[in-house]
């Protein structure tokens, strides 16, 4: 599976589909790890999120929108600390559930200075439009970022940080779908290089406590 899969017509238990997605995530990981790793590995105890040492380098090749219409590309993530989940707002459980741990967290974690932002991206542009996707982010907390464009340049984000998405047939009688996708957090420091990937189940206290680690260890 790919970013731009299309799932079947038998609809598949989402649960299923995120277990799934995130085991070809985490394999994805481990790979890059194991072919980048340091001889040393850096240890910090960390209770949510795991490192990546060195961390990935990114390629400046997507060119999305932020929610006020400005342009977001690597160069967007230069100079604070982005936390950065994949979604869509008609989902039904899993980005509600983790933006709204993320409200919590967010009152453990400095940000009034912008040192450090959450960017909620869509991948499902068709039904996310720019003021839709402000009102949802800005439910959760006013400084949360949403983000989405055209689908080419969605898959150009992705494909770097390893999100699977995938769209369902759409009910034929409302035109309703649902988008299977990956449910982890990915965590890109200062220089906008990935540094850690958080997974689910998520809690709002380790994922403040293992940023404000990683934050001291590595600095800003």
């Amino acid at each position: 599976m790919h970013s731009s899969t299309i799932l079947g017509a038998s609809r598949t238990p989402f649960l299923i589909i995120i277990a799934l997605i995130s085991l070809a995530a985490g394999y994805g990981l481990s790979q890059f790890r194991a072919t980048e790793s340091p001889d040393t590995p850096i240890a910090i105890p960390l209770k949510a999120a795991t490192l990546l040492e060195p961390p990935k380098v990114l390629k400046n090749d997507f060119q999305l929108s932020d929610h006020d219409g400005r342009p977001f590309n690597l160069d967007s993530l230069q100079g604070h600390w982005s936390f950065i989940f994949f979604g869509y707002t008609h989902c039904p459980d899993v980005c509600p559930i983790t933006l709204k741990i993320m409200q919590s967290a967010w009152k453990k974690i400095p940000h009034h200075n912008g040192e450090v932002k959450l960017y909620f991206v869509s991948v499902d542009p068709d039904r996310d439009n720019l003021d839709i996707l402000k009102r949802y982010t800005r439910y959760f907390d006013p400084s949360f970022i949403g983000v989405t464009g055209k689908a080419d340049e969605i898959d150009r984000f992705t494909n770097q940080l390893g999100i699977l998405y995938g769209f369902e047939d759409k009910d034929e009688k409302t035109g309703a779908y649902v988008v299977n996708h990956s449910a982890h957090i990915i965590l890109l420091d200062p220089e906008g290089r990935w540094r850690a990937v958080l997974s689910p189940p998520f809690e709002a206290e380790n994922i403040a406590s293992d940023f404000q680690q990683i934050r001291n260890h590595f600095g800003d």
